[in-house]
């Protein structure tokens, strides 16, 4: 299983999209008003978010990874990341 950090930074939780680029591999924040673009995670050259998916009453972002078969959780809050389901064998 990869170890997924990420980039903590102060954001809004407000008029905003989550949006998650497999092609970039990463999942990033951005400001809807200003069009700010923040990256959430630093994955490694193979990671591939394909979901996303909030929770405002959190402040959590989950996404999912084809290539690590994972599901992970990033707090906008926080900024702390965690792996919270792996089907990697």
């Amino acid at each position: 299983m990869t170890e997924v950090s990420c980039c903590c930074v102060a954001l809004g939780t407000e008029n905003f999209l989550i949006v998650a680029d497999s092609d970039l591999m990463n999942v990033y924040h951005v400001e809807y008003a200003s069009g700010d673009t923040t990256q959430l995670l630093d994955y490694d050259d193979s990671a591939r978010p394909f979901a996303v998916a909030y929770d405002p009453a959190t402040s959590l972002v989950y996404w999912s990874d084809s290539w690590y078969r994972t599901i992970g959780c990033y707090s906008l809050l926080s900024g702390n990341s965690t792996i919270i389901y792996t089907n990697r064998q």
